[in-house]
């Protein structure tokens, strides 16, 4: 490594710590503080919490372009030191926005997502989703296939040592073919990834259009077998479909 790689390194680094220090700081002595004024507020100026935490996502995603990271580092690292009662207070009010960016990235991620480079690959593209789709199945079955047989030997010696019948193995867990569906679907963060190489000219149009089409058909697959695949619940006496039975708490 050269001097000035080293330099460089050793830059990141101590913008890093910078940053995360700070962001503790803020989060630990400052903005517990500030939320805890603004609520005896709340009636009169609801708005006032929410602008505070979208500014503070927005001071630390500029503080981090500075020292030289992504902007959303920056407001991830305060959002994740901030905890407690404060988080659930501003984790309430953010919500909404946070639906909505939500919806925009999706939609914007999959503006990009161009299908036919990838279909002009042929009978090939098949055997490749094919695969991606085995491939999480079987690994997801095998683990759930191990943690049920730990589960099971675990409930026998329970068994074994009450004397008071089987009130220890009530409940249970999810069956192997359910782990296995539950690790189909790839998720968005592939996406990011995808265009992150395709705009360092890592990978080709046609790969992350691979990519694109992978993410769509697995989520799909994935989401169809959870069907089949979970347990099914009582028929619900709600007029909710959301709200079951097993909800009821006595």
């Amino acid at each position: 490594m050269t001097s000035r790689g080293f330099f460089a390194a050793l830059e990141a680094i101590l913008g890093g710590l910078a940053l995360v220090g700070l962001a503790y700081g803020v989060s630990h002595y400052v903005a517990p503080r500030i939320l805890n004024f603004l609520s005896s507020f709340e009636e009169e100026f609801e708005e006032i919490p929410f602008l505070f935490g979208l500014g503070l996502g927005f001071v630390f995603a500029v503080i981090a372009v500075l020292l030289g990271y992504s902007p959303g580092i920056g407001a991830f690292i305060v959002g994740l030191s901030i905890q407690g009662k404060q988080s659930k207070f501003l984790s309430k009010r953010i919500s909404p926005i946070k639906d909505l960016f939500l919806i925009l990235f999706f939609v914007s991620m999959g503006s990009l997502i161009d299908p036919l480079p990838a279909l002009a690959i042929g009978f090939p593209i098949v055997v490749a989703i094919l695969l991606l789709i085995l491939g999480k199945f079987i690994g997801g079955f095998s683990v759930g296939k191990i943690i049920n047989i730990a589960n099971r030997n675990l409930k026998l010696k329970l068994v074994r040592e009450a004397r008071r019948g089987s009130f220890a193995i009530e409940g249970g867990i999810a069956s192997p073919s359910t782990f296995g569906s539950w690790l189909i679907p790839r998720g968005e963060f592939s996406l990011i990834i995808g265009q992150l190489g395709l705009t360092l000219s890592l990978i080709d149009v046609q790969f992350f259009s691979l990519i694109g089409i992978s993410v769509l058909v697995t989520a799909i697959v994935g989401s169809v077998l959870q069907r089949f695949t979970e347990p099914r619940r009582a028929a619900s006496i709600y007029p909710f479909k959301s709200k079951q039975d097993s909800d009821e708490r006595i």
